[in-house]
């Protein structure tokens, strides 16, 4: 046998095993919820992208922290639903974290780099992690001033000066304090009790990452009477449950990328215009993200 052979019957099996053929009758068990989730983690590429370019002298290293994370999230989050409708719930929503984790994260991250938000992150100094972390940039900001300029102008080149920092794991902040900072920075404005909704989101999520007996897949089995040790079968309820959440997050990612470039939006009459079109465009309206449309006609007005 060639190497082409074995490469050919290793690739053949490897398809096998991503169960590939569950995806469309995982479609069909509910294609509107189905449909809705999955185009919406589209809208927010594409809203991002459309706000980006109709902005007057906008240059995308000045929020080059969010958008290189929020590329990586929606990568994550195309790799979870398709692992969703392939039937591995549990890696789903073990990568739907990782979606919570790096808006967050990023979100975060890009505020910090500008002087604006900066000087007004009190809430991480409830935490010595955050008082640190503030005392380490002081530091930094002290011997070369010159590195805020760069900062503003390219928000990723904060971590030029965190990257040794944030390596050592008593350094990093946790997720629940960072949402509290964007919290009170204006990032969630819009999204009724963000905070419990969020982290409640991300503590259900938890779960999954710390492989609970009932959220690995064979213990979901267990829990509703199927069969144990056999082949993966799609079961409706945690899919159904699965492209809720992802749809709620995607609403959640998109408000908050609507938050940061908020100011801009309102100097900017050719972005309100885009975004006053999107409104009335007939595909935008089924994906029903009302936080996003609220927080849209809320800019828009302005």
């Amino acid at each position: 046998m060639t190497d082409t052979d074995e490469i050919k019957l290793a690739y053949d099996h490897i398809i096998q095993e991503l169960l590939l053929d569950k995806i469309k009758p995982s479609l069909g068990i509910d294609f509107k919820k189905a449909q809705q989730a999955h185009d919406s983690t589209h809208q927010l590429m594409l809203m991002e992208a459309n706000i980006a370019e109709n902005l007057d002298n906008y240059s995308f290293k000045t929020n080059s922290v969010y958008f290189i994370y929020n590329w990586e999230l929606f990568d994550q989050m195309t790799r979870s639903n398709i692992e969703a409708l392939s039937t591995f719930y549990n890696s789903a929503f073990v990568l739907l974290r990782t979606v919570v984790e790096l808006l967050i994260k990023g979100t975060f991250y890009d505020c910090l780099s500008h002087k604006k938000f900066r000087d007004d992150a009190k809430t991480i100094e409830q935490a010595n992690t955050g008082i640190n972390l503030k005392l380490f940039l002081s530091e930094r900001i002290q011997k070369d001033p010159n590195i805020t300029d760069e900062f503003e102008k390219i928000s990723i080149s904060i971590f030029d000066e965190l990257d040794s920092y944030l390596s050592q794991r008593k350094n990093v902040l946790s997720t629940k304090l960072m949402l509290r900072q964007i919290i009170d920075w204006g990032m969630l404005e819009g999204i009724d009790d963000a905070k419990n909704l969020i982290y409640g989101i991300y503590e259900r999520l938890s779960s999954d990452v710390h492989v609970s007996h009932n959220n690995i897949d064979i213990g979901r089995r267990l829990n509703t009477n199927r069969e144990l040790f056999k082949k993966r079968e799609i079961m409706p309820e945690y899919l159904t449950e699965y492209l809720e959440l992802l749809h709620t997050i995607t609403d959640i990612c998109l408000v908050v990328m609507l938050n940061l470039f908020r100011e801009d939006i309102q100097k900017s009459n050719n972005t309100k215009e885009m975004l006053k079109k999107r409104l009335s465009e007939q595909h935008f309206v089924s994906l029903e993200l009302f936080r996003t449309e609220n927080k849209i006609k809320e800019l828009v007005k302005s």
